[in-house]
């Protein structure tokens, strides 16, 4: 079971500088190979980006159908860091 996400992610920052607030919305659809199954992904985030360091919370719903079954929605919220090189 392989599942193959595509999708866009729309990023919006009103400060130009050091430390800036952003707001991110990643949109698209999640195809499972081998199951006969695709999905919606929806995962909005706002945070702050410090310097390269960035800081983040995120929610996630994810609708999964496959060719046997119902939809199976997923909901999770998740915080999170990274850092840009």
């Amino acid at each position: 079971n392989f599942a193959f996400p595509a999708y866009v992610d729309f990023r919006y920052s009103p400060v130009d500088g050091g430390v800036s607030p952003f707001v991110d919305l990643k949109l698209g659809t999640i195809w499972h190979l081998g199951d006969e199954g695709s999905g919606l992904f929806v995962s909005p985030s706002f945070g702050l980006d410090i310097s390269r360091y960035s800081f983040f919370i995120r929610y996630q719903y994810v609708s999964e159908k496959y060719a046997e079954s119902a939809v199976s929605p997923y909901h999770y919220i998740s915080f999170g860091a990274a850092v840009s090189f």
